[in-house]
């Protein structure tokens, strides 16, 4: 399987237009803005390889997705278009249910399908309607993701990719500018990145934690929001079993 790498960018908060990372300098970047702000809510995205992409308009669901993916180079083509017959349904058939659950279920019936042999794959669906979001499906594909502050505009970002090599990638040309806060690995599971919610949340923990510690306070809380189980279908008040 030839190397295939996505690297994605989501601006959490900035004052001034930041400076793309150095992989995201390519003719082929892809960029767009989740919210109505000139800095906050823009994000980068990028496929180095061999990809497969498909669009998917869903209007009475308020959603219009480009879904991406990399894996497995004889199998990518398939799992996209039955990923994408999945998405289509998955909101009708678990109602009132987290989207972090739904698209569990849309991997496990994935892995049912092409078990015993699921071949690895990594994809992006980006949610580009008035409720933006992102969310990553990996499978035999490590997901590495970063919180990086940068200390010359004091932006904050958040990372994924496939590569990992991004950090020295971004050292190589300015070795101090950036600081790397590193989230634990997500491997077969889903990820949400709800766009706004990200960034309103990022404002919210900047005003509780104001101290020099705070930006590294504000990651932890971000990690705490982000790793979420997601096999649990609701967060609602359930009463006790007797």
């Amino acid at each position: 399987m030839q190397d295939s790498f996505m690297y994605g960018s989501l601006v959490l908060h900035a004052t001034t237009p930041v400076q793309e990372f150095p992989v995201f300098v390519d003719s082929n970047t892809i960029t767009g803005f989740h919210m109505e702000n000139r800095v906050k809510g823009l994000y980068s995205f990028l496929i180095d390889g061999d990809f497969e992409e498909i669009e998917i308009p869903l209007p009475t669901r308020n959603k219009y997705l480009t879904v991406t993916a990399i894996g497995d180079e004889p199998y990518t083509q398939k799992i996209l278009n039955d990923c994408a017959g999945k998405l289509q349904e998955i909101d009708s058939m678990f109602e009132g249910a987290r989207h972090l659950f739904k698209m569990q279920k849309l991997m496990d019936d994935l892995e049912h399908s092409y078990a015993p042999y699921v071949p690895p794959y990594l994809i992006c669906v980006n949610n580009t309607s008035h409720h933006s979001y992102f969310t990553l499906l990996t499978q035999g594909l490590l997901i590495r993701i970063y919180g990086v502050y940068d200390t010359v505009n004091r932006s904050v970002r958040l990372v994924w990719t496939n590569d990992d090599r991004f950090v020295a990638h971004c050292r190589e040309s300015e070795p101090t500018r950036y600081i790397f806060y590193r989230y634990p690995v997500f491997d077969n599971r889903p990820v949400f990145l709800y766009t706004q919610v990200l960034c309103s949340k990022w404002a919210e923990w900047n005003r509780i934690f104001n101290g020099p510690d705070g930006v590294l306070k504000s990651f932890n809380a971000l990690e705490r929001f982000i790793y979420k189980d997601p096999r649990i279908e609701s967060y609602s008040y359930q009463p006790p079993t007797v």
